[in-house]
């Protein structure tokens, strides 16, 4: 049991802590009682910070610091900046009041910023954030491997390691990722 379990089973009304680490919405750490996806989580709510990211740059310039609240049903999910590049999610049952989450948020952040690795994460290259980032919201996911080779030329060897990705294979990838989910950007 390490330092985020022996927090996180303290807190009675607690169902899951999830350590997302951003851009990219993937898990760096996470608990949960559940049989969740914790990965699921991390991929979900970081899109969801980033996306309150941009809107409070549109609406009120950078904010330095980003905070949500969710009530929904059987649950209250709080979700908090712990440094530019990570965001802790927060799940409580519906029996804790929000008053009483937030502390224990309050609480449960103090102790992960002690544990942070004091320097930022190992960042990730392009080809995998947008690889996984295809992988995430594309229909039928199963068929993009053949989807992307078929419209770069990019061997199926090729997209097993998108960290070895070339400048200009990256971009033919991000390109293809762009028509698949007919979008104009990607926003990573």
């Amino acid at each position: 049991m390490d330092w985020l379990d022996r927090a996180a089973r303290e807190a009675a009304n607690l169902d899951g802590i999830v350590i997302t680490k951003l851009p990219d919405c993937v898990e760096w750490r996470g608990w949960t009682r559940w049989s969740w996806s914790t990965s699921d989580v991390a991929a979900y709510f970081g899109d969801l910070v980033r996306a309150n990211r941009n809107a409070m740059k549109v609406v009120a310039g950078a904010p330095e610091r980003v905070a949500l609240t969710i009530e929904a049903p059987g649950h209250k999910i709080l979700a908090q900046d712990l440094r530019a590049d990570l965001v802790a999610v927060y799940i409580f049952n519906d029996s804790e009041s929000l008053g009483a989450a937030r502390l224990v948020a309050r609480r449960l952040h103090q102790q992960i910023l002690q544990n942070l690795p004091s320097s930022e994460l190992v960042e990730r290259t392009r080809g995998e954030r947008i690889w996984e980032f295809l992988l995430r919201y594309a229909p039928d996911a199963h068929a993009v491997p053949m989807r992307v080779a078929l419209q770069t030329g990019l061997t199926p060897k090729n997209l097993a390691d998108p960290a070895k990705l070339t400048e200009a294979q990256t971009k033919q990838l991000e390109a293809a990722a762009k028509d698949i989910l007919g979008v104009d950007s990607l926003g990573l």
